[in-house]
């Protein structure tokens, strides 16, 4: 299996191909460029559009089977977590805080979505870890994870940053 590793393309003066995430048979991998999220071979091609909206759609994540893409959009005025099918449609929303929340990935099991939330930053300067079910009911913090960043390993662990060094 090839790997490829995408920083920053240049695709045009204003676009850039921004927060890859390679499908697990390394065969082709999303991408959010100019506001919407993208597919496309890893062999090259032309890329396949998967979200069109006026809201800023980004940070695609995918589930471990490869049929569901967690990402985050600020289509409601804020950065919300939103889901979606692998051929772009089903959207659901699965948060509804007026802050800022940030997709991290889903569950081994591929029934919970996790997220980063700044819904506490007065009892704390970090953004907390919560997951959501695929149906976007009240979230469940996840105790005690304070984190900058995270990711989740094909193998469910959950790796993180508590801090901004």
């Amino acid at each position: 299996m090839k790997l490829f590793i995408f920083c920053f393309i240049w695709l045009s003066a204003q676009d850039i191909l921004q927060t890859p995430c390679v499908s697990s048979d390394g065969q082709w991998f999303l991408f959010s460029s100019a506001g919407d999220i993208w597919r496309a071979s890893t062999a090259g091609g032309n890329a396949i559009r998967l979200s069109s909206h006026e809201g800023f759609d980004y940070n695609p994540r995918l589930s471990h089977d490869d049929q569901k893409i967690l990402f985050n959009t600020d289509r409601f005025g804020n950065e919300d977590v939103m889901i979606m099918n692998l051929n772009g449609d089903s959207l659901t929303r699965l948060t509804y805080y007026s802050g800022k929340d940030k997709a991290i990935g889903f569950s081994i099991d591929n029934q919970w979505a996790y997220f980063l939330s700044e819904r506490n930053l007065r009892f704390h300067p970090l953004p907390e870890m919560y997951r959501v079910d695929l149906l976007g009911r009240t979230p469940e913090k996840i105790e005690p994870i304070f984190a900058v960043d995270a990711s989740i390993a094909s193998d469910g662990s959950l790796f993180y940053v508590n801090g901004y060094d």
